[in-house]
């Protein structure tokens, strides 16, 4: 199975954008995503990033019961990584994000956020994650569709851009790029 063929919002492009962007990190980084929903970003993340250190964070609610509250759903993301042939390669915690980052100890990579779309979620994410950030901050559904993420975004001062044909916007905090020996 290819990440392709999970269910999600997540373009083709913006997947292979995230490809890209974990392929970026240098070996044995570590990338973090917060929201995974079925798991098609997270196995592209970890397609990309063979060779570094991908958690994805969710508490497996939702904000929408039509959409994402279902006790199934860490079965199917479990399922669905195991069947992309990379479910030995990420490491799942179940929990809310602002709390685990308020644990956490780790310097971050590469941050993919695509949790909660409302503007106070998104606002506590950025202020939660960010001084963890020592490479990228990715945000996903930076687009009119989704004003609380555009407006909490523009408010951090975070200084990054959209990438085009995508709703990803990126913010850098430090380079990522390993050293050259050439």
């Amino acid at each position: 199975m290819r990440w392709q063929e999970i269910d999600g919002w997540l373009t083709v492009e913006e997947g292979w954008t995230l490809e890209h962007l974990a392929k970026m990190v240098p070996p044995g980084g570590l990338i973090v995503e917060v929201g995974c929903w079925k798991g098609r970003s997270t196995a592209a993340l970890a397609q990309g990033g063979e060779g570094k250190r991908l958690t994805t964070i969710d508490h497996f609610r939702g904000d929408d019961e039509a959409h994402f509250a279902n006790p199934s759903l860490r079965l199917t993301l479990d399922d669905n990584l195991v069947r992309c042939g990379v479910g030995d390669r990420v490491d799942v915690i179940e929990g809310e994000s602002v709390e685990v980052a308020a644990g956490w100890h780790e310097p971050v990579d590469l941050l993919f956020l695509d949790g909660s779309h409302d503007y106070d979620s998104v606002k506590a994410d950025v202020a939660a994650w960010w001084p963890h950030v020592r490479g990228a901050m990715v945000f996903h559904d930076y687009c009119p569709e989704w004003p609380g993420v555009v407006k909490a975004v523009d408010e951090a001062g975070l200084g990054g851009c959209v990438i085009p044909d995508t709703s990803l916007y990126i913010a850098y905090k430090e380079t990522t790029c390993p050293e050259r020996d050439d």
